[in-house]
C-alpha cells in the first residue's frame, strides 16, 4: 500500500483513540518521552480532521514536555507543526515565530536538511503576509542547502517557489528561469 493510500484510509478516530492510550500508558509508566510522542501525534490526528485548537493545546504540550526532557531535535519538529497549524488558523505572527524557533533548534543540531525544510515554511508563510522579499529571501537560503546536500525534492519546491515569487512580483523573466 503506497503512503497515499495508508493516508486516505486512515481511520482518524481509531488513530485518536489509540494516541489518548498512549498517552494513558505513558503517563502511568510516568515516561515523558512517549507521552510527547503520543501527543505530537495526536495533535496530527486532530489538525486532520478539522480540530484545530485541540491540535494547537497538544502540540504546545508536547513542545513543553519535550523541552523539559531535552529532546531538542523532537522539540524542534512540533515547532515546526505547530507553525504549520498556526498559519492555518491565519495566526501569521505566531506562525513566524514557532518556525524560527524550529530553525534555531535545527541550527543548532547543524540539521541541514531540517533547516532547509524549514526555511521554506518559513517563505510559505511570508507569502501569507506578502512579504516577498522576505519570501525570497527564505526559498534562496533552502536552495543554497539543497543544493550542498543533494537534496531533489527540497530542490524542486525551491524551484516551484522561487519561480511562483517572481510571478507575483511580476517579474517574468526570472520566473522562466525557475
Amino acid at each position: 500500500m503506497t503512503k497515499a493510500r495508508a493516508v486516505q484510509s486512515l481511520d482518524t478516530s481509531l488513530a485518536i483513540k489509540l494516541c489518548n492510550e498512549a498517552i494513558e500508558v505513558a503517563l502511568k509508566q510516568n515516561d515523558l518521552s512517549a507521552e510527547a510522542d503520543a501527543r505530537h501525534v495526536l495533535s496530527q490526528c486532530l489538525f486532520t480532521t478539522g480540530k484545530r485548537i485541540e491540535a494547537i493545546e497538544e502540540v504546545n504540550r508536547a513542545i513543553e514536555i519535550r523541552h523539559e526532557t531535552d529532546e531538542l531535535a523532537k522539540e524542534s519538529v512540533s515547532f515546526n507543526n505547530l507553525g504549520i497549524y498556526l498559519t492555518e488558523i491565519g495566526d501569521y505572527p505566531a506562525a513566524l515565530e514557532s518556525s524560527f524557533r524550529s530553525l534555531r533548534i535545527k541550527e543548532e543540531l547543524n540539521d541541514k536538511r531540517g533547516i532547509g525544510n524549514t526555511l521554506i515554511n518559513i517563505g510559505s508563510i511570508y507569502k501569507h503576509l506578502n512579504n516577498y522579499d522576505e519570501e525570497l529571501k527564505m526559498y534562496e537560503r533552502s536552495m543554497k542547502i539543497a543544493e550542498e546536500i543533494n537534496d531533489p525534492k527540497m530542490l524542486a519546491y525551491n524551484h516551484l517557489n522561487l519561480g511562483l515569487v517572481h510571478l507575483f512580483r511580476n517579474e517574468y523573466d526570472l520566473a522562466l528561469g525557475f
